[in-house]
């Protein structure tokens, strides 16, 4: 699953929609009822199972992290082109941009 989130790019709205039937399923399987919260699933301090959304942030983070590392100037360059043009996305999730900030 780590590897196809790190290949693909998804859409805000695409990755809610993975969270909430993977919550859906979870919650099945746990025999949690439909009312409760997914926080006891997500907590640290719980089950901490990571959502979609987590993974997929993480799986590109570490992506284009190593890609910095391991970068000659023709990456970079590229990476500074590919950053400039997702700083202007408002609707579709900036993996680029929320690494680099971070």
């Amino acid at each position: 699953m780590r590897f196809k989130l790190t290949l693909h790019d998804l859409t805000k709205t695409h990755l809610k929609q993975l969270d909430a039937v993977s919550d859906r399923y979870i919650r099945k399987w746990l025999k949690i009822p439909p009312c409760a919260t997914t926080a006891v699933i997500h907590s640290q301090t719980s089950l901490n199972i990571k959502s979609v959304c987590h993974l997929y942030k993480e799986c590109h983070s570490i992506a284009h992290a190593t890609s910095r590392i391991q970068a000659d100037k023709n990456v970079y360059a590229a990476l500074d082109s590919c950053l400039d043009h997702e700083r202007t996305w408002t609707r579709i999730l900036s993996i680029t941009t929320y690494a680099e900030d971070k």
